[in-house]
């Protein structure tokens, strides 16, 4: 099946094709980046000797947080 459309539309199609190229190229680029800063941060972290996600950056110091221990469990045995 054929659509024919004006020079317009189709000049409007196109220019939205390319914008699309161009943000998915965009988006790929970003995700790229984001997977390698996201390799810099585990690397620093187990470099530091802190388990990743342990930690947040707070005003550009970095703070440790440890995991809340576990409540002990009880017998079970009424008094």
């Amino acid at each position: 099946m054929r659509t024919e459309i004006s020079g317009q539309q189709a000049a409007e199609l196109i220019q939205a094709n390319v914008e699309f190229a161009r943000a998915q190229q965009l988006l790929q680029d970003a995700q790229r980046e984001y997977e390698r800063a996201a390799e810099r941060v585990e690397l620093a972290a187990r470099r530091a000797g802190i388990p990743v996600g342990q930690y947040r950056i707070e005003l550009g110091s970095a703070t440790v947080v440890t995991p809340e221990p576990e409540p002990a469990e009880e017998d079970g045995e009424d008094g």
